[in-house]
């Protein structure tokens, strides 16, 4: 289950991963959510995602193991 916020209504909300999968592709959205985490951590999905370069750029946190 993916955790979303409606945005007009504060109203927290669940949905499918497929559920959110559509509404994300649409074109035609009425409403309007912001998801409130999307874990995939110890997921097959681990290995497939980055973070955008932006965020490596601005990050406080310090890799150890670069040193």
């Amino acid at each position: 289950m993916v955790d979303v916020i409606d945005v007009n209504t504060q109203q927290a909300l669940e949905m499918t991963l497929q559920q959110w999968v559509k509404y994300f592709t649409s074109e035609d959205r009425e409403e309007i959510y912001n998801v409130i985490s999307l874990e995939f951590s110890h997921t097959k999905l681990e290995d497939l995602v980055e973070p955008p370069e932006v965020v490596s750029i601005f990050s406080r946190i310090v890799d150890l193991n670069a040193f």
